[in-house]
């Protein structure tokens, strides 16, 4: 699952449909609002992440100059009306430091090429399954070291954390769980789709890329049952933090979600010694 701390995943999805991005983080105030004003001017909206919860990517359409206001459709936004917040500094993901937030400006660029794409997906998915520790930070928010596991080696760190008695709050380890899954399944299910398509796409290989897509398919199945298990807490914040200390506390729960994970890992495993094959070979 591409993040942004192993690939400019806005950048890779941009230029599969032809558009390019130019990534601009911690810019001064002042420049930062010259290059909004000039984007959504020239009718090229903007990418940007976190100024409203979750911290999610959302789309800068519009601003107001006084007081300087943006409008942006968050990630939970609904209806017609755009969310408005203030123009401010913006403290970014944990080890960022305090500044301005991250900007993706947005153009027309080449028209893709689909098959060197194509090659490179399959690829970049093998490359990030070995990736193992890829960031280790201090937190200044938090008092604490935070620790990022990439790849396969995510599943066995998830599911060896997962096994132990929450020692801070419940309900956050919870939501963090609960995303982490809903992510995870969600990317999985788009991975079986991508090999389905490229099945009719490259015909030669497709028995191949169809046996990655059957492990997942399977994988799919074991990560629905561990979300059942500690499912997303749909709830007042207090209902959900009580919710969570009680499935959280459950030895027998957090066991076999971790064996779930452990059964996810092993058919992403087959599912990638199927990609190999393909990108061994050659992709045609």
């Amino acid at each position: 699952m591409a993040n942004f701390v192993t690939e400019d995943v806005v950048d890779i999805a941009s230029a599969s449909i032809g558009l390019e991005t130019e990534f601009h983080m911690d810019e001064t105030g002042d420049r930062a609002w010259a290059m909004i004003g000039r984007s959504i001017d020239s009718g090229n909206p903007i990418m940007s992440c976190g100024l409203v919860s979750p911290f999610e990517s959302c789309l800068i359409t519009g601003y107001l100059d006084s007081p300087r206001k943006l409008y942006i459709r968050g990630y939970l936004d609904e209806g017609e009306d755009y969310t408005v917040v203030d123009f401010r500094p913006w403290y970014g993901w944990c080890h960022r430091k305090f500044g301005l937030m991250p900007l993706n400006l947005i153009r027309k660029g080449e028209d893709p090429d689909i098959p060197m794409m194509i090659r490179e997906s399959l690829k970049r998915a093998l490359r990030m399954a070995g990736e193992g520790r890829v960031h280790s930070d201090y937190c200044e928010i938090h008092k604490a070291k935070h620790v990022l596991v990439s790849g396969l080696d995510a599943y066995l760190a998830w599911a060896g954390a997962i096994t132990e008695k929450p020692s801070t709050s419940a309900a956050h380890r919870g939501f963090a769980t609960s995303l982490n899954m809903n992510q995870l399944i969600d990317s999985r299910t788009a991975a079986q789709n991508f090999l389905l398509d490229l099945c009719g796409r490259v015909r030669p290989s497709a028995l191949l890329l169809s046996r990655a897509a059957e492990h997942y398919a399977h994988e799919i199945l074991a990560l629905r049952q561990a979300r059942d298990l500690i499912p997303y807490p749909q709830a007042t914040p207090d209902k959900a933090s009580e919710r969570m200390e009680k499935l959280l506390g459950d030895d027998e729960r957090r066991t076999q979600y971790a064996k779930l994970l452990r059964t996810a890992r092993e058919e992403d495993a087959e599912a990638l010694g199927w990609v190999k094959k393909v990108v061994e070979g050659g992709l045609t």
